[in-house]
């Protein structure tokens, strides 16, 4: 399995990006409540529309599309419509502190007074996160809430990416590009999915 990068010149048009939270949900067969419980193992969904390309750059999505092999291979896709945080830590940075499987809360290395907003997103490991509360960094640490849930333990000093964070993700319907007149490749469409190694 080969690990793509999105090319700049196929930038898409339009662009979706969903986190799909897996619930399991049982009712008591004698008082009828209901429970629900979080898996912790909802994925990022995303739909991305690259529109009509000629010359080089419709040869360049072309091979990008081909390249994808229908989910074969991977793609390392960034959130498109918000690349760079709305708050005022823009600059990568580091955890502060390990944190554990599930966790919804992460502790950065920062400088005081500097912000994160609800809605901005990072990226450890290729898993993408999203900000759910505004956070100010006190004593050089930003502490902050994030969605979904950690996958996965994080050591103190892994690489937290703020710049152009993305997800590591894999087709899950075909996509054949398709070309008109005076060789203009149609728009294409592409529904992915996270991948989890």
């Amino acid at each position: 399995m080969a690990e793509l990068t999105w090319p700049t010149n196929s930038y898409p048009i339009d662009f979706e990006l969903q986190e799909s939270t897996s619930i399991v949900r049982g009712s008591n067969q004698y008082t009828h409540k209901i429970k629900s419980i979080n898996t912790l193992n909802g994925l990022w969904n995303a739909a991305a529309t690259i529109d009509k390309r000629s010359g080089d750059d419709a040869a360049a999505t072309e091979v990008f599309v081909h390249g994808l092999r229908n989910g074969a291979n991977t793609v390392a896709v960034p959130v498109f419509y918000r690349q760079t945080p709305q708050g005022t830590q823009t600059a990568n940075t580091t955890l502060q502190t390990a944190s554990l499987q599930g966790a919804t809360s992460l502790a950065l290395v920062s400088t005081t007074g500097l912000t994160l907003l609800a809605g901005d997103f990072l990226g450890i490991d290729n898993l993408l996160f999203r900000v759910t509360d505004n956070a100010t960094a006190v004593a050089n640490v930003l502490t902050v809430s994030v969605f979904p849930p950690a996958r996965k333990a994080f050591s103190a000093g892994a690489f937290v990416q703020l710049q152009t964070p993305r997800v590591r993700m894999k087709l899950i319907e075909p996509a054949v590009p398709t070309w008109g007149r005076a060789g203009v490749l149609q728009p294409v469409t592409l529904t992915l999915q996270e991948h989890i190694a």
